[in-house]
């Protein structure tokens, strides 16, 4: 979509526009680890503010509620790991899906992973494998030393990382708001 947010020409009619939201720190050091430190993708050897796309979801953010003048629903990641039952079932109520606990909780059978040849992460086997909302839990080849999301960056990361905070900032505050009960 990049290049062709100055009109909502591109955007499907009827549809109602939800945003996942995460930290750009979080986005940014785990896609920095697995394409490059740990090169778990073949090919993909760097990485690219423009493919990590902070900027451009700010921009068809605003374009879904300043141009076409429609409330966009955003859903912060960590919000729906925390409480993805609340969060779940505002985002329901908004888009009017009738909300199922199969949402939070699920199974699904065995799938084919053949396709994902050549892709060295566990990320798609663990996704396929999943049965609820939470973080990857995969054990990392990274050295204990970069395991941690505290480990030191490269300058250009952590100014790819400062660049894209701003956008992430702005769509924040228009997230769901987890109900939690005290």
């Amino acid at each position: 979509m990049r290049g062709k947010l100055d009109s909502p020409d591109y955007l499907p009619e009827n549809y109602i526009h939800t945003f996942i939201i995460r930290q750009p720190r979080q986005v940014i050091t785990s896609l920095y680890k697995l394409w490059v430190l740990e090169k778990s993708i073949q090919y993909w050897d760097y990485i690219d503010i423009d493919e990590i796309g902070f900027e451009t979801q700010f921009e068809l953010f605003q374009l879904v509620t300043q141009v076409l003048g429609q409330k966009a629903i955003v859903v912060e990641q960590s919000d729906l790991y925390e409480h993805p039952e609340s969060v779940l079932s505002q985002y329901c109520a908004l888009t009017g899906i009738e909300y199922a606990p199969e949402m939070v909780q699920w199974r699904h059978p065995a799938h084919d992973m053949e396709p994902f040849e050549g892709w060295e992460s566990r990320w798609f086997e663990d996704v396929l494998q999943s049965e609820s909302f939470h973080s990857s839990h995969f054990n990392s080849k990274l050295p204990a030393s970069q395991q941690s999301d505290q480990f030191k960056l490269p300058q250009y990361v952590e100014k790819m990382i400062s660049t894209s905070q701003p956008y992430y900032d702005a769509l924040y505050p228009h997230r769901i708001l987890p109900e939690v009960s005290s």
